[in-house]
């Protein structure tokens, strides 16, 4: 890409898609197309009403507008019928340019897509041959009944894992790599201030000052003392080096006691190391036992949910597509080619009854909530007025006596600001946690 920022739009729009999607996969491929789709799309609209409306706007109106009211729609009479069909007409052709260009786009995506899964670099893959099947009644959670149910699928089944209820390792995971991130932030800024003090060292020297002796002795708590110091620890003093405070309670920060974060990130890793594996060892033990009864003795007990790995990907597609059960609902939520990352853990031991009544649930909520909307947006709408306000409601008056500096921030900024900026950012992230809590167990589903 080029360096000049006036440059990347056409460069973006010449860009070769095909090495794209070589180089760095399918979303960042559709997302190029999409910024170049926008392009085709805009641009020709852009340029052609302007050259038409522009003019037809501004030539010969009785108005007598000025400034750039010359080229609105409003600087037309409302008499002049040959003039607003010029609107009509390309407010229609726009309309159907944007129905083509998108449909063109789509049925290019559907078939980008669909030769995605069935090349062969990803057909082979374990993700394209895995199935996600939830509402898996008790009894067929165990490996060896699902096997035999998916055997008759074109390959057979390759291998089943049944989900578990993990209970706390997730937590002790995440609280690891929040402590290996922090150890990580720790030493960057330990080597950083190590740097920067050399530097002075060497400006000393250069010219022919003293500089500040290096650290050959002093250590960190429980570091082994026949472990040679490293460059880092021999020109940073130890008062120098990363620390942080520890939370009380596990949640009140900034007054707990003050530690060494190197030295405490070591011994939690140690510590979590020693949880997860612990609990993670106890949890294969119960995975290798097949054919144990599913119940409450289990210290992970088995949700209702399995991964179906088959042979081939034809399998998986399918089974996803074939009714496995007979009763309402059961194993009827079928999800295949999902990545581990968009799997939503936490909801796969949802009962399919409760899930149905979560979505009523979310919809009720979604519908109260657009309900709700309302009413910041219309004091928003009545703050941009705020004159009309003033006229109306005499013990506003004195809103209209400050200043004009202010009552334009009242009328002209804070209405796009609160309204653009803060509400319209929020109803997005409400949404999505909401429908995340209630039902969804897949995130692009």
């Amino acid at each position: 890409m080029s360096d000049n920022i006036l440059k990347w739009p056409l460069e973006v729009y010449n860009l070769d898609f095909d090495d794209i999607r070589r180089q760095n996969g399918l979303d960042a491929y559709v997302f190029v197309r999409f910024l170049r789709m926008m392009f085709y799309m805009l641009v020709p609209i852009w340029l052609i009403s302007w050259i038409v409306l522009l003019p037809i706007n501004a030539v010969r109106s009785p108005l007598g507008a000025t400034g750039l009211d010359r080229f609105t729609f409003g600087n037309v009479e409302k008499d002049e019928f040959p003039r607003f069909s010029a609107h009509l007409i390309l407010a229609y052709l726009f309309t159907f340019w944007i129905f083509w260009v998108v449909k063109r786009e789509m049925r290019h995506f559907i078939t980008v897509r669909q030769k995605h899964l069935i090349s062969p670099a990803h057909a082979q893959s374990s993700q394209a041959s895995t199935m996600l099947v939830t509402g898996v009644p008790p009894r067929y959670l165990h490996p060896a009944s699902l096997k035999a149910l998916f055997a008759v699928m074109p390959g057979g089944v390759k291998r089943v894992w049944i989900n578990r209820d993990l209970k706390d390792i997730p937590d002790l995971w995440d609280e690891r790599l929040a402590v290996i991130n922090k150890l990580e932030s720790a030493e960057t800024s330990l080597m950083n201030t190590a740097a920067s003090l050399e530097r002075e060292r060497q400006k000393a020297v250069a010219k022919g000052k003293e500089p500040k002796p290096i650290n050959t002795g002093e250590r960190r708590e429980n570091v082994d003392p026949e472990q040679p110091l490293s460059l880092a620890e021999q020109l940073v003093p130890i008062k120098e080096c990363p620390t942080h405070r520890l939370k009380v309670f596990g949640f009140l920060p900034f007054i707990g006691k003050k530690v060494d974060t190197i030295d405490w990130c070591r011994e939690e890793i140690v510590r979590l190391n020693e949880e997860v594996g612990e609990r993670q060892r106890r949890c294969q033990a119960e995975m290798a036992m097949e054919n144990s009864p599913s119940g409450k003795e289990e210290n992970y007990p088995r949700m209702n949910s399995a991964f179906v790995q088959f042979n081939h990907q034809l399998g998986a597609h399918v089974a996803s597509q074939s009714l496995a059960h007979h009763e309402p609902y059961r194993m009827g939520n079928k999800y295949t080619d999902v990545a581990p990352e968009d799997i939503i853990w936490s909801n796969l031991n949802l009962n399919p009854y409760e899930a149905k009544v979560r979505t009523a649930i979310s919809y009720a909520a979604t519908a109260g909530l657009i309900l709700l909307w309302a009413i910041p947006v219309a004091f928003m709408g009545a703050v941009s007025n705020i004159h009309s306000l003033c006229a109306k409601f005499g013990w506003l008056h004195w809103v209209c006596s400050l200043p004009p500096v202010v009552i334009g921030i009242l009328s002209g900024l804070l209405p796009p600001v609160v309204l653009l900026a803060v509400l319209m950012m929020l109803l997005p992230i409400v949404l999505r946690c909401e429908f995340i809590l209630c039902f969804l167990r897949v995130r692009w589903r």
